[in-house]
Protein backbone atom coordinates (compact mmCIF):
# COMPACT_ATOMS: atom_id res chain seq x y z
CA UNK A 1 0.00 0.00 0.00
CA UNK A 2 1.16 3.54 -0.53
CA UNK A 3 0.37 7.20 0.68
CA UNK A 4 1.00 10.22 -0.39
CA UNK A 5 3.38 12.98 0.89
CA UNK A 6 4.50 16.21 -0.23
CA UNK A 7 7.93 17.25 -0.93
CA UNK A 8 9.40 20.58 -2.38
CA UNK A 9 5.53 21.07 -3.58
CA UNK A 10 5.42 17.68 -5.52
CA UNK A 11 2.87 15.10 -4.22
CA UNK A 12 5.00 11.93 -3.57
CA UNK A 13 3.75 8.38 -3.48
CA UNK A 14 6.01 6.26 -0.93
CA UNK A 15 5.08 2.75 0.31
CA UNK A 16 3.23 2.98 3.80
CA UNK A 17 5.03 -0.13 5.43
CA UNK A 18 7.47 0.96 7.82
CA UNK A 19 10.94 -0.60 7.69
CA UNK A 20 13.12 -0.43 10.24
CA UNK A 21 16.33 1.60 9.43
CA UNK A 22 19.09 -0.35 11.01
CA UNK A 23 21.78 2.77 12.46
CA UNK A 24 25.50 1.73 13.17
CA UNK A 25 26.38 -0.44 15.87
CA UNK A 26 28.31 0.85 18.57
CA UNK A 27 29.56 -2.46 19.73
CA UNK A 28 33.65 -2.96 20.46
CA UNK A 29 36.32 -4.67 18.36
CA UNK A 30 36.85 -4.38 14.42
CA UNK A 31 33.82 -3.88 12.06
CA UNK A 32 33.05 -3.90 8.59
CA UNK A 33 32.31 -0.45 6.91
CA UNK A 34 29.03 1.04 6.75
CA UNK A 35 27.49 -0.25 4.01
CA UNK A 36 24.42 1.52 1.96
CA UNK A 37 22.64 -2.01 2.69
CA UNK A 38 22.59 -0.99 6.39
CA UNK A 39 19.07 0.27 6.23
CA UNK A 40 17.72 -3.24 4.91
CA UNK A 41 19.03 -7.05 5.30
CA UNK A 42 22.61 -7.18 3.89
CA UNK A 43 22.92 -8.72 0.77
CA UNK A 44 25.46 -9.81 -1.64
CA UNK A 45 24.86 -8.97 -5.12
CA UNK A 46 23.43 -10.98 -7.72
CA UNK A 47 25.75 -12.03 -10.63
CA UNK A 48 24.35 -12.27 -14.29
CA UNK A 49 22.87 -15.72 -14.99
CA UNK A 50 25.16 -16.43 -17.85
CA UNK A 51 28.49 -14.56 -17.08
CA UNK A 52 31.40 -14.72 -19.00
CA UNK A 53 34.78 -16.81 -18.59
CA UNK A 54 37.21 -14.69 -17.00
CA UNK A 55 36.63 -11.30 -15.79
CA UNK A 56 33.89 -8.69 -17.09
CA UNK A 57 35.32 -6.41 -19.65
CA UNK A 58 33.05 -3.89 -17.97
CA UNK A 59 33.27 -2.69 -14.18
CA UNK A 60 30.63 -0.82 -12.38
CA UNK A 61 31.51 1.33 -9.34
CA UNK A 62 28.82 2.66 -6.98
CA UNK A 63 30.24 6.20 -6.07
CA UNK A 64 26.84 6.21 -3.41
CA UNK A 65 23.51 4.99 -3.57
CA UNK A 66 22.34 5.82 -7.29
CA UNK A 67 25.71 7.51 -8.83
CA UNK A 68 27.61 5.06 -10.66
CA UNK A 69 30.92 5.05 -12.55
CA UNK A 70 31.66 2.42 -15.65
CA UNK A 71 35.01 1.63 -16.19
CA UNK A 72 35.71 -0.93 -19.53
CA UNK A 73 38.69 -3.39 -19.96
CA UNK A 74 38.18 -3.17 -23.99
CA UNK A 75 36.57 -1.12 -26.26
CA UNK A 76 32.94 -1.60 -26.00
CA UNK A 77 29.23 -1.05 -26.29
CA UNK A 78 26.62 -0.77 -24.06
CA UNK A 79 23.03 -0.44 -24.14
CA UNK A 80 21.71 3.15 -23.70
CA UNK A 81 18.80 1.64 -21.30
CA UNK A 82 20.36 -0.08 -18.04
CA UNK A 83 18.33 -2.27 -15.62
CA UNK A 84 17.90 -1.18 -12.19
CA UNK A 85 16.44 -3.96 -10.14
CA UNK A 86 14.73 -4.39 -6.81
CA UNK A 87 15.59 -7.12 -4.24
CA UNK A 88 12.40 -8.62 -3.12
CA UNK A 89 11.27 -9.96 0.42
CA UNK A 90 12.11 -14.09 -1.43
CA UNK A 91 15.55 -12.42 -2.35
CA UNK A 92 14.84 -12.22 -6.09
CA UNK A 93 15.30 -8.78 -8.41
CA UNK A 94 12.84 -7.30 -10.53
CA UNK A 95 13.59 -4.38 -12.69
CA UNK A 96 12.18 -0.90 -12.09
CA UNK A 97 9.11 0.13 -14.60
CA UNK A 98 7.93 3.11 -15.89
CA UNK A 99 11.16 5.46 -14.50
CA UNK A 100 11.25 8.85 -16.31
CA UNK A 101 7.76 7.64 -18.05
CA UNK A 102 9.26 4.40 -19.62
CA UNK A 103 12.61 6.05 -20.54
CA UNK A 104 14.00 3.70 -18.11
CA UNK A 105 17.43 4.54 -16.54
CA UNK A 106 19.60 5.89 -18.84
CA UNK A 107 23.68 5.87 -19.85
CA UNK A 108 24.08 9.80 -20.65
CA UNK A 109 26.42 11.95 -19.10
CA UNK A 110 24.41 14.94 -19.51
CA UNK A 111 20.35 15.64 -19.56
CA UNK A 112 21.21 17.93 -22.33
CA UNK A 113 21.24 14.61 -24.34
CA UNK A 114 17.86 14.45 -26.04
CA UNK A 115 19.01 12.05 -28.82
CA UNK A 116 21.58 9.62 -27.21
CA UNK A 117 22.39 6.66 -29.55
CA UNK A 118 21.40 3.31 -28.65
CA UNK A 119 24.14 1.67 -28.59
CA UNK A 120 27.14 3.96 -26.14
CA UNK A 121 30.82 3.38 -27.07
CA UNK A 122 33.12 3.15 -24.31
CA UNK A 123 36.94 3.13 -23.99
CA UNK A 124 39.90 1.46 -21.25
CA UNK A 125 40.63 4.60 -19.48
CA UNK A 126 38.01 6.92 -19.89
CA UNK A 127 35.47 6.90 -17.05
CA UNK A 128 32.01 7.22 -17.63
CA UNK A 129 29.79 8.72 -15.27
CA UNK A 130 25.88 8.35 -16.11
CA UNK A 131 23.72 11.20 -14.62
CA UNK A 132 22.55 9.33 -11.13
CA UNK A 133 19.30 7.86 -10.25
CA UNK A 134 17.71 10.32 -8.25
CA UNK A 135 15.90 7.81 -6.23
CA UNK A 136 12.31 8.73 -8.02
CA UNK A 137 10.02 6.82 -10.09
CA UNK A 138 8.87 9.60 -12.33
CA UNK A 139 11.61 12.31 -12.01
CA UNK A 140 14.24 9.14 -11.70
CA UNK A 141 16.96 10.93 -14.10
CA UNK A 142 16.35 13.52 -16.29
CA UNK A 143 12.43 13.86 -16.25
CA UNK A 144 11.38 17.11 -14.34
CA UNK A 145 7.26 17.23 -15.14
CA UNK A 146 5.17 15.10 -12.55
CA UNK A 147 1.95 15.37 -11.51
CA UNK A 148 2.65 12.82 -8.75
CA UNK A 149 6.47 11.20 -7.88
CA UNK A 150 6.75 7.59 -6.39
CA UNK A 151 9.97 7.32 -3.88
CA UNK A 152 11.61 3.66 -4.45
CA UNK A 153 12.81 3.35 -0.96
CA UNK A 154 13.47 1.40 1.81
CA UNK A 155 14.79 -1.23 -0.89
CA UNK A 156 17.77 -2.43 -2.14
CA UNK A 157 18.94 -2.28 -5.09
CA UNK A 158 21.91 -2.93 -8.20
CA UNK A 159 22.35 -1.75 -11.45
CA UNK A 160 22.84 -4.25 -14.61
CA UNK A 161 24.55 -3.02 -17.76
CA UNK A 162 24.45 -4.88 -21.02
CA UNK A 163 26.57 -4.97 -23.96
CA UNK A 164 25.19 -3.96 -27.26
CA UNK A 165 25.82 -7.14 -29.08
CA UNK A 166 24.54 -9.54 -26.20
CA UNK A 167 28.23 -11.06 -25.37
CA UNK A 168 28.24 -10.30 -21.87
CA UNK A 169 26.43 -8.25 -18.87
CA UNK A 170 27.58 -7.18 -15.22
CA UNK A 171 25.42 -7.12 -12.45
CA UNK A 172 27.03 -3.88 -10.01
CA UNK A 173 27.01 -3.92 -6.28
CA UNK A 174 24.00 -3.59 -4.06
CA UNK A 175 22.91 -0.37 -2.68
CA UNK A 176 19.89 1.23 -0.56
CA UNK A 177 17.63 4.09 -0.46
CA UNK A 178 16.84 5.42 2.84
CA UNK A 179 13.47 6.05 3.73
CA UNK A 180 10.94 9.21 2.16
CA UNK A 181 11.99 11.35 5.00
CA UNK A 182 15.39 11.58 3.09
CA UNK A 183 14.33 12.52 -0.49
CA UNK A 184 15.75 15.46 -2.32
CA UNK A 185 18.37 17.42 -0.96
CA UNK A 186 18.81 15.51 2.43
CA UNK A 187 19.62 12.19 0.03
CA UNK A 188 22.61 13.90 -1.06
CA UNK A 189 24.24 14.44 2.64
CA UNK A 190 22.81 10.77 3.07
CA UNK A 191 24.76 9.30 0.63
CA UNK A 192 28.25 9.93 2.07
CA UNK A 193 27.87 8.17 5.54
CA UNK A 194 27.83 4.44 3.38
CA UNK A 195 30.47 2.10 2.95
CA UNK A 196 32.59 4.10 5.32
CA UNK A 197 35.83 2.46 6.93
CA UNK A 198 37.79 5.18 9.23
CA UNK A 199 38.09 8.63 9.93
CA UNK A 200 40.00 11.43 11.32
CA UNK A 201 38.98 14.82 13.23
CA UNK A 202 40.62 18.20 12.78
CA UNK A 203 40.43 22.31 13.53
CA UNK A 204 40.10 24.31 10.83
CA UNK A 205 40.06 27.61 10.04
CA UNK A 206 38.45 30.37 8.12
CA UNK A 207 39.42 30.14 4.43
CA UNK A 208 40.92 34.13 4.05
CA UNK A 209 43.48 32.60 6.20
CA UNK A 210 45.07 29.97 3.68
CA UNK A 211 48.30 30.46 2.77
CA UNK A 212 48.50 29.06 -0.93
CA UNK A 213 52.15 29.34 -1.20
CA UNK A 214 52.93 26.91 2.01
CA UNK A 215 53.07 23.79 0.72
CA UNK A 216 52.60 22.30 4.33
CA UNK A 217 49.10 24.13 4.22
CA UNK A 218 46.30 21.34 3.50
CA UNK A 219 42.52 22.40 3.48
CA UNK A 220 39.07 20.67 4.07
CA UNK A 221 35.84 21.55 2.41
CA UNK A 222 37.72 24.49 1.49
CA UNK A 223 38.80 25.69 5.04
CA UNK A 224 42.91 25.28 6.49
CA UNK A 225 43.74 22.55 8.48
CA UNK A 226 45.79 23.74 11.88
CA UNK A 227 48.62 22.22 11.85
CA UNK A 228 48.56 19.56 14.78
CA UNK A 229 45.33 19.22 15.58
CA UNK A 230 44.72 16.04 13.47
CA UNK A 231 43.92 12.32 14.64
CA UNK A 232 42.43 9.69 14.43
CA UNK A 233 38.88 8.91 15.82
CA UNK A 234 37.95 5.31 16.57
CA UNK A 235 35.08 3.45 15.39
CA UNK A 236 32.03 4.59 17.47
CA UNK A 237 32.67 8.26 17.06
CA UNK A 238 33.15 7.33 12.93
CA UNK A 239 29.73 5.84 14.15
CA UNK A 240 28.18 8.55 15.74
CA UNK A 241 29.30 11.00 13.20
CA UNK A 242 27.61 8.64 10.37
CA UNK A 243 23.89 8.71 12.53
CA UNK A 244 24.38 12.59 13.03
CA UNK A 245 24.80 13.23 9.56
CA UNK A 246 21.35 10.94 8.51
CA UNK A 247 19.34 12.29 11.11
CA UNK A 248 16.03 13.10 8.74
CA UNK A 249 14.80 15.95 10.84
CA UNK A 250 18.36 17.25 12.26
CA UNK A 251 18.99 19.69 9.57
CA UNK A 252 17.67 22.72 7.60
CA UNK A 253 18.53 22.89 3.53
CA UNK A 254 16.88 25.82 2.69
CA UNK A 255 17.58 28.59 5.52
CA UNK A 256 19.98 30.94 4.48
CA UNK A 257 22.22 33.05 7.26
CA UNK A 258 24.33 35.91 7.43
CA UNK A 259 26.87 35.84 10.55
CA UNK A 260 30.45 35.47 10.44
CA UNK A 261 31.68 31.40 10.87
CA UNK A 262 33.97 30.48 13.62
CA UNK A 263 34.18 27.61 15.96
CA UNK A 264 35.71 25.36 13.14
CA UNK A 265 35.80 21.81 13.54
CA UNK A 266 36.62 18.95 10.49
CA UNK A 267 35.88 15.18 10.05
CA UNK A 268 37.56 13.15 6.81
CA UNK A 269 35.77 9.84 6.65
CA UNK A 270 37.01 7.24 3.86
CA UNK A 271 34.79 5.28 2.25
CA UNK A 272 35.46 1.68 0.48
CA UNK A 273 33.34 1.78 -3.03
CA UNK A 274 31.27 -1.39 -4.04
CA UNK A 275 33.02 -2.36 -6.76
CA UNK A 276 33.32 -5.77 -9.24
CA UNK A 277 36.49 -4.35 -10.18
CA UNK A 278 39.87 -3.57 -8.10
CA UNK A 279 39.38 -2.15 -4.74
CA UNK A 280 38.55 1.45 -4.54
CA UNK A 281 38.38 4.34 -1.78
CA UNK A 282 36.80 8.32 -1.24
CA UNK A 283 37.36 11.02 1.17
CA UNK A 284 34.89 13.09 2.18
CA UNK A 285 35.02 15.90 3.98
CA UNK A 286 32.18 17.37 6.74
CA UNK A 287 33.33 20.81 7.66
CA UNK A 288 30.95 22.05 11.25
CA UNK A 289 30.64 25.73 12.12
CA UNK A 290 29.72 26.19 15.41
CA UNK A 291 29.09 29.41 15.85
CA UNK A 292 26.37 30.28 12.65
CA UNK A 293 25.67 26.34 12.75
CA UNK A 294 26.55 25.80 9.19
CA UNK A 295 27.66 22.22 8.02
CA UNK A 296 29.83 21.58 4.66
CA UNK A 297 30.37 18.04 2.68
CA UNK A 298 32.81 17.97 -0.05
CA UNK A 299 33.25 15.27 -1.98
CA UNK A 300 35.58 14.37 -4.76
CA UNK A 301 34.98 16.13 -8.57
CA UNK A 302 33.97 13.69 -11.00
CA UNK A 303 36.79 13.60 -14.45
CA UNK A 304 38.70 16.60 -12.92
CA UNK A 305 35.98 18.80 -11.75
CA UNK A 306 36.02 20.78 -8.70
CA UNK A 307 34.97 18.88 -5.50
CA UNK A 308 31.24 19.11 -5.08
CA UNK A 309 29.90 20.84 -1.63
CA UNK A 310 26.43 20.38 -0.47
CA UNK A 311 25.80 22.56 2.35
CA UNK A 312 23.58 22.94 5.01
CA UNK A 313 22.62 24.10 8.32
CA UNK A 314 22.32 21.61 11.63
CA UNK A 315 20.31 24.19 14.53
CA UNK A 316 18.27 21.40 15.85
CA UNK A 317 21.06 18.60 15.96
CA UNK A 318 23.42 21.16 17.38
CA UNK A 319 23.91 19.29 21.00
CA UNK A 320 24.77 15.82 18.88
CA UNK A 321 27.59 17.42 16.74
CA UNK A 322 28.76 19.62 19.73
CA UNK A 323 28.98 16.45 21.52
CA UNK A 324 30.95 14.79 19.04
CA UNK A 325 33.34 17.64 18.59
CA UNK A 326 33.94 17.62 22.19
CA UNK A 327 34.66 13.61 22.64
CA UNK A 328 36.91 13.67 19.61
CA UNK A 329 39.11 16.95 20.77
CA UNK A 330 38.95 16.53 24.54
CA UNK A 331 41.92 18.51 24.86
CA UNK A 332 40.81 21.87 22.82
CA UNK A 333 39.77 24.29 25.14
CA UNK A 334 37.53 26.16 22.69
CA UNK A 335 35.82 23.26 21.60
CA UNK A 336 35.56 22.36 25.32
CA UNK A 337 34.26 25.61 26.96
CA UNK A 338 31.24 25.87 23.99
CA UNK A 339 27.98 25.68 24.92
Amino acid sequence: MRRVVTFAGIAVLVASCARETTQPSATDGPRAPLSSASVAAPVSSAAPSSAPSGPSPIVVTNLASGEFQLDVRQPIGVALVATLEARSEDGGWAPLDNLDLGKGYRLVESCADKEPPSCVSLSPGKPFFPVPWQGFGCSAQCNGTCRANSWEGERTFHLVVRACDGSTSVTGPAFTLPGPELAGRPFERWKVTTDVTSGSVMRLDLAGKLNPADPQEMSLAGFPIRRGTQSPIDRDTVDALVKALRTPHGFDDDIQKRCLMSHLVGFRLRRALPTTGDAREETVDVAIDFTCQKLFVGRPGLAGSPPRLHATHFDPSRPAFLALAKKALPADGEIKGLK
